[in-house]
């Protein structure tokens, strides 16, 4: 009865302190639900752990716990040595307020600047970043080094907010396209024993060489004839070796180029 009373005295009391420190934690967790915050739906899926976890987490502390002090006969022992330790760390806060402000102070201005070193940091894949020993990583390693092999990667560009501009689908708008072009020569390129594919790469793989006669109007990649800047002059009368590109436009030439890949080269684009 005792026992009891005071399970039933705690989740009215305490109960109450634990459902509300659990609700302002899942309020806080739940953001990461939000599609405008993180569009990245598997990076949703940690947010929707963590707001279930903490909610089981609750009711757990509230069933489970007042079970196992039924169970095990958990009893409270007063410890003069606990007591005074406690009492101590109590008086910690009260006594030297301004110390540990400027304790708590210094522990965030340290741990900000170190954030901004990490966050600045780009994308490497080194060896310090994987857990040490981890089994996988070393046998990966083992066979790029002796095969030149590896692991295939996957960057996902979408470009669906953007909506369709220029007459084309948004993924195959140049613009875009430009923006992939700089993601793999300035950022994922610069990785060691990295390579990558895109329809970038095809575009620039395809070569054009027209000739008439003694004549060669192009000689160039496709890649390279879209940033011609006759585009910009195939109406003007004074560039008569631009006329020829107002026959067709640039987001035509992409969507042939693209159309005319198989499936199975589409799907790894």
């Amino acid at each position: 009865h005792i026992s009891l009373t005071a399970t039933v005295r705690a989740v009215l009391t305490t109960g109450h302190a634990i459902f509300l420190s659990a609700l302002t934690t899942i309020i806080g967790f739940s953001v990461l639900r939000w599609p405008s915050l993180v569009p990245i739906e598997p990076m949703r899926t940690v947010g929707t752990t963590l707001v279930l976890g903490i909610a089981i987490t609750f009711v757990m502390s509230m069933v489970l716990v007042p079970a196992l002090v039924q169970l095990l006969r958990y009893r409270k022992t007063r410890s003069k040595a606990f007591d005074k330790m406690w009492e101590f760390i109590g008086e910690i806060p009260v006594k030297s307020t301004v110390i540990v402000l400027l304790v708590t102070l210094s522990l965030t201005l340290y741990g900000a600047s170190i954030l901004e070193e990490e966050l600045g940091k780009g994308i490497s894949g080194a060896s310090d970043e994987v857990p040490p020993g981890l089994e996988s990583y070393e046998t990966l390693r083992e066979y790029s080094d002796v095969f030149d092999g590896g692991q295939t990667n996957m960057f996902i560009v979408d470009a669906t907010q953007r909506g369709a501009q220029n007459g084309t689908a948004p993924i195959r708008d140049l613009p875009i396209l430009d923006a992939i072009d700089i993601m793999q020569i300035e950022k994922i390129d610069q990785v060691a024993n990295t390579t990558t594919i895109s329809l970038v790469t095809i575009l620039k793989s395809i070569h054009v060489d027209v000739v008439i006669g003694d004549l060669e109007l192009y000689d160039e990649s496709l890649w390279e004839i879209l940033h011609d800047e006759c585009w910009d002059e195939s109406t003007n009368p004074l560039r008569p070796d631009c006329w020829a590109y107002s026959a067709t436009s640039k987001e035509y030439m992409v969507n042939v180029s693209f159309d005319t890949l198989s499936p199975e080269v589409r799907s790894m684009l």
